[in-house]
């Protein structure tokens, strides 16, 4: 593979963006199930924890994949890294920790969430032109190592 695209193509096409897309959402629909049991077994809190170590893995899997089937499935264990991280585990981890008072954290988080693209697509944009698209991958890496892990 490329810097700039998959099997050394030179662009990620909208074929293959419409396949990696596809594979993340039906792992982590997938994975669902088994975060369900984990939230109850182990906690929301620690399995965000644990989530955010395999995202790291999983999005260095990404950046430095080299050829179409490490890329898809660098993006399955994304997928299944994001049923552990995203926001249902945050919603269950409030309730967790606050109870009835959760509702108006959790439509807090929502807006944030919400509104969240509004400066990380530009943001990410930004970063990829000018670092390549696998150090970007390597930097959301990184930060899920540094500032969701802790």
């Amino acid at each position: 593979m490329s810097q700039d695209g998959a099997a050394g193509s030179g662009t990620v096409d909208r074929k293959e963006r419409l396949r990696r897309s596809s594979a993340f959402l039906i792992s982590m629909a997938l994975a669902s199930q088994l975060a369900g049991w984990l939230y109850r077994t182990v906690g929301a809190a620690r399995l965000m924890a644990a989530g955010s170590l395999f995202m790291m893995f999983a999005l260095s899997m990404v950046a430095i994949s080299n050829s179409l089937l490490t890329y898809f499935a660098a993006w399955l264990l994304v997928g299944a890294g994001g049923a552990a991280i995203l926001t249902t585990s945050a919603h269950t981890v409030l309730v967790t920790v606050l109870g009835r008072s959760a509702r108006s954290w959790i439509a807090g988080l929502m807006l944030i969430s919400g509104l969240s693209s509004s400066l990380g697509y530009p943001m990410t944009a930004a970063l990829e032109s000018w670092v390549g698209w696998r150090d970007t991958y390597l930097f959301y890496a990184l930060l899920h190592g540094v500032l969701c892990f802790p």
